[in-house]
């Protein structure tokens, strides 16, 4: 048995690209595993309507729609500012009230909606 223990040399010589290719599998399975997760978390997939979801989109439309109407009367109200700066400035009678009558006709208009 003595004649049999000699130490042992072995060598292999492997293509580059078949050593990379498995590491590359592994990678892009889970790569398409995750992408696979993120695209089923996004979608919706509920056939039944979340109620909670529409009160918010709905609560959201009317706080965007006052808020465009509390612009809009705060830009009259600069106006009607800006007619009477200017009627101090000019003394100007009839521009005023050609400008005033124009912003109380936009505040009515405003205050109808």
């Amino acid at each position: 048995v003595e004649d049999h223990i000699q130490d042992l040399t072995v060598r292999y010589q492997f293509n580059k690209v078949t050593l990379i290719r498995e590491p590359l599998m592994v990678v892009g399975f889970f790569y398409c595993i995750f992408l696979f997760v993120i695209v089923y978390v996004r979608l919706d997939f509920s056939i039944s309507r979340d109620e909670a979801a529409e009160s918010k989109e709905k609560v959201a439309s009317y706080v965007e729609s006052a808020q465009s109407v509390l612009d809009r009367r705060s830009a009259l109200y600069q106006a009607y500012d800006d007619a009477v700066n200017k009627y101090k400035a000019s003394k100007d009678l009839s521009a005023y009230q050609t400008q005033r009558k124009k912003v109380d006709q936009d505040h009515k208009e405003l205050t109808n909606e």
